[in-house]
């Protein structure tokens, strides 16, 4: 697997043989981020990847401009795969890692760690077979780990439904754009 554009273009990532991890693959990815970054200028950004796996999607962003990274992934395996990528690219006074699941962390209040009063971009990958569905993009608005403006990608496998909106006291989420590449699908929201 490779870092598909920017600064790090080209670049390779470890991937950790973990039984559920699932690499985005190059095509998706740089749709998801052609999605994004048609509506986000990511120079500047800060992103959480949750289910980060070998961390790719931050990565990615931080290779796109991205000013920082945080990392949430509960498996040792990638979790030690993910420090080796940080290191491999220097990114690691940019990035944070956080071990342990993510739902745990979503639910414990954890989300102050961006500077400006939420990320600017989340992404979430959960295995195909532990998808959590609408169940995620709830739990994520109510932990007010996005900032207003802010976007959510999720992929999940083809088939699966998406909320169109979300509502909570604080904040809404409202589903952009749908994509579907193969057996995967990407999910964009903006948070409002």
């Amino acid at each position: 697997m490779r870092i598909i554009a920017g600064k790090f273009k080209g670049r390779r990532l470890a991937v950790e043989s973990v039984p559920t991890l699932r690499p985005t693959s190059d095509r998706v990815r740089e749709a998801l981020f052609s999605m994004l970054e048609a509506r986000l200028d990511l120079e500047g950004a800060s992103v959480i990847d949750l289910y980060a796996g070998s961390g790719a999607l931050g990565l990615e962003a931080l290779s796109r401009g991205a000013a920082s990274a945080c990392f949430v992934e509960n498996n040792p395996r990638a979790v030690s795969g993910l420090r080796h990528n940080c290191a491999g690219l220097g990114v690691e006074s940019q990035c944070s890692i956080i071990a342990m699941p993510v739902e745990s962390f979503l639910s414990s209040q954890r989300c102050e760690l961006s500077e400006h009063g939420g990320f600017s971009v989340a992404f979430a990958d959960p295995p195909y077979a532990q998808h959590p569905g609408n169940d995620l993009l709830q739990l994520i608005v109510n932990s007010h780990l996005l900032a207003r403006g802010g976007f959510l990608v999720i992929e999940a496998r083809k088939g699966m439904v998406f909320d169109e909106n979300f509502s909570c006291v604080e904040a809404d989420a409202t589903l952009i754009k749908v994509a579907r590449y193969g057996d995967s699908q990407v999910a964009l929201y903006c948070i409002e």
